[in-house]
């Protein structure tokens, strides 16, 4: 038997919520601006920054990927679509949908190239955690 591609339950160690973004449009300049998103579901996540050969094989497909997040398969997990994350220091990311991998076409396992967004920090250490996330090795998540 190989590997199975099923992460077991210990390895979806983050809990994500996946968003919906949403815009309205400006009547004065007919710009979009970003609305207040909609969540679609919270799940178990694997989150693992880029970096090495997998970085380079991921910017193959997403040019401008910084993480790769591994869930269980949900419908509400496609591109164009937002994850919202808040790590144990209180650091909110949001990571942009680029790219989503039915592992093996089974509907089991989703592996998703993100990038992610401007973090917020809800305490202290935002002006370290803006510099991190300028690279793809955030030690955050």
């Amino acid at each position: 038997m190989g590997k199975s591609i099923i992460p077991a339950a210990g390895e979806l160690r983050h809990l994500i919520t996946i968003q919906q973004p949403t815009y309205t449009t400006s009547t004065t300049t007919g710009e979009q601006i970003p609305g207040t998103p909609v969540d679609l579901a919270t799940v178990k996540a694997r989150i693992k920054p880029l970096s090495g050969r997998l970085a380079e094989i991921a910017r193959a497909i997403v040019p401008t990927a910084t993480d790769e997040i591994t869930i269980r398969y949900h419908a509400a997990a496609t591109v164009g679509k937002q994850i919202k994350f808040t790590d144990r220091n209180g650091a909110a990311h949001l990571f942009t949908i680029n790219n989503v991998n039915d592992l093996e076409s089974r509907g089991l396992t989703m592996v998703i190239l993100c990038t992610e967004e401007a973090a917020t920090q809800s305490s202290s250490s935002s002006s370290s955690l803006s510099s991190s996330s300028a690279g793809s090795s955030s030690s955050s998540h």
